[in-house]
């Protein structure tokens, strides 16, 4: 069983005292832990630019974000998965450059951390990955985990 971090460089952000909030990305690596999306700066971000409309991205590929709100107990200890959102973003690696919708991206964060499940956008292999990813991240936390997570992403 994975511990998670609670604060900087760990794999996610406390954001409130009973809530963690990390983020997964999925892409044609498959579905890794990044909470540097958090702040705009997960691997597939970092080095580029964002423009307002996705038509110049040709060679886009698309990745889901996948925004993960985790309850805490009063000490702070990971009690279960509470809330799962998705959204997406095109990065042209050799345009240096991507299409994300800023303020869905922040709604949909938001809406994490408020317990939400909003996965639409998730193809079912991505939500296969993303359940593989947190069942194996933590198992108890993943069985401790309301239905309806884990039907978000099953």
């Amino acid at each position: 069983m994975k511990e998670f971090a609670l604060h900087g460089g760990g794999d996610g952000e406390r954001i409130t005292d009973d809530t963690l909030l990390t983020a997964i990305i999925v892409g044609p690596e498959g579905a890794r832990l990044d909470p540097g999306a958090i702040h705009g700066r997960s691997a597939a971000e970092t080095g580029i630019q964002f423009v307002n409309t996705p038509e110049p991205l040709s060679r886009g590929v698309r990745y889901a974000v996948v925004w993960v709100s985790v309850e805490l107990s009063a000490e702070g200890k990971p009690v279960r998965y509470k809330g799962l959102t998705a959204c997406t973003m095109t990065v042209d690696r050799s345009q240096g450059t991507g299409h994300k919708p800023f303020a869905e991206h922040v709604n949909r964060m938001y809406a994490a951390v408020k317990g939400e499940m909003i996965t639409a956008v998730l193809t079912s292999a991505e939500r296969a990955q993303v359940q593989a990813l947190l069942a194996a991240q933590d198992p108890a936390l993943w069985q401790a985990s309301p239905d309806a997570f884990r039907q978000a992403v099953g």
